[in-house]
């Protein structure tokens, strides 16, 4: 009855915990996610601040300061780069998407369907009158498919320029933010270590060790998954540049590297740029090459389900299954940030855990068990 009592108990206090983490990571984290961005940006740049501080035995402040402008500007002229190009390509894609499908696409579509209709015409002389019949109603057809999909590419046309239009008016209270995530960063790093100092005597002890624990643990695993998803990447890499090589595509290197890096895109990946193209060369009548692309991203995408696991897994120090089963939940509770936060919190909290467990005297181990 003890054994039986103690595991409800630890059951419920695992369950009090999981909900209590889940309600933060829901209502509160967005809440306070300029603070926490603040905080995490101070603490990032703290080694450097207190190196420099000590190393010319100058105050913290104007070290700070200077280090924390810098980061700034650095991160502010990638980041105003990488937009514009974007959104310029963007609206420049929306606006010419009607005169590629006039030019391009329209074209060969009515070539497919003329291929079609003459295998129909030949099928009809065999068949005798009923023939012509169907040749009518599938011409009726081909127009009504036709006639869709140009209503479709104008409407997405449209789309896109209504959603870089939300977008845009989006930007103020995105602005807000980062107004009160750079202010609140020039608090933090100023007085970082007295802050420290502050939050470690209103804490238990245990308490501040285990979040040391946390802390150290969370910069290895961070560590372990970005040579994990490189490892992947080059894997990605090397699979479509053999198989751009084989269908004898220019710039093969260029294109699977671009690729490979979009494959990174939990949501998208390889599929969405091969399987778009590889349609476009089937519209154009180039059945091999279509055929190839497809090919190849089957192959692509079963290699990485299978070692993506297994590679993730083995760097954190899970096993396969548990990372692909935190993937999976992860995915379905918090969509795309839960497929690489859960599996990277489980790695966090297992050696924590384990140290924590190792580290109960066997007396002590025997009565908790």
């Amino acid at each position: 009855m003890d054994k039986k009592r103690r595991f409800i108990i630890n059951t419920v206090w695992w369950l009090l915990a999981a909900g209590i983490v889940w309600l933060a990571l829901r209502y509160a984290v967005p809440i306070l996610m300029p603070f926490i961005i603040g905080f995490l940006t101070a603490a990032l740049i703290n080694p450097p601040v207190r190196a420099l501080s000590k190393r010319f035995d100058l105050k913290r402040r104007p070290i700070g300061i200077l280090i924390l402008l810098i980061f700034y500007a650095t991160i502010g002229m990638l980041a105003t780069v990488l937009i514009v190009r974007v959104a310029v390509m963007l609206g420049e894609l929306s606006k010419a998407l009607p005169t590629i499908y006039s030019e391009s696409i329209e074209p060969s579509i009515g070539k497919l369907f003329e291929l079609i209709n003459r295998a129909v015409e030949k099928l009809g002389r065999v068949f005798g009158k009923h023939g012509g019949v169907f040749s009518d109603d599938l011409e009726g057809f081909f127009g009504t498919v036709k006639s869709s999909l140009g209503s479709a590419v104008s409407d997405i046309s449209v789309k896109a320029l209504t959603k870089l239009s939300g977008f845009a008016a989006g930007i103020p209270g995105v602005v807000v933010q980062i107004v009160f995530a750079v202010i609140s960063s020039f608090f933090f790093t100023v007085d970082f270590e007295r802050i420290l100092a502050a939050l470690k005597r209103l804490l238990p002890e245990k308490t501040v060790a285990l979040l040391t624990s946390v802390r150290d643990c969370s910069f290895r695993t961070l560590g372990r998954y970005i040579r994990s998803y490189a490892l992947i990447m080059l894997i990605t890499f090397a699979e479509l540049s053999v198989g751009l090589m084989i269908l004898r595509i220019s710039k093969p290197f260029a294109l699977a590297f671009g690729i490979a890096l979009f494959d990174i895109l939990p949501v998208l990946g390889t599929g969405g740029v091969l399987l778009p193209w590889a349609l476009m060369k089937l519209v154009g009548g180039d059945i091999g090459k279509a055929a190839g692309l497809t090919v190849i991203w089957g192959i692509v995408s079963i290699v990485r389900n299978i070692i993506e696991p297994k590679i993730v897994g083995g760097q954190v120090g899970l096993h396969p299954l548990v990372t692909l089963i935190a993937m999976y939940v992860g995915t379905k509770l918090f969509g795309v940030t839960g497929l690489f936060a859960l599996p990277i919190g489980l790695a966090v909290a297992y050696p924590v855990w384990k140290e924590r467990r190792d580290n109960i005297e066997p007396s002590e181990r025997d009565k908790t068990s």
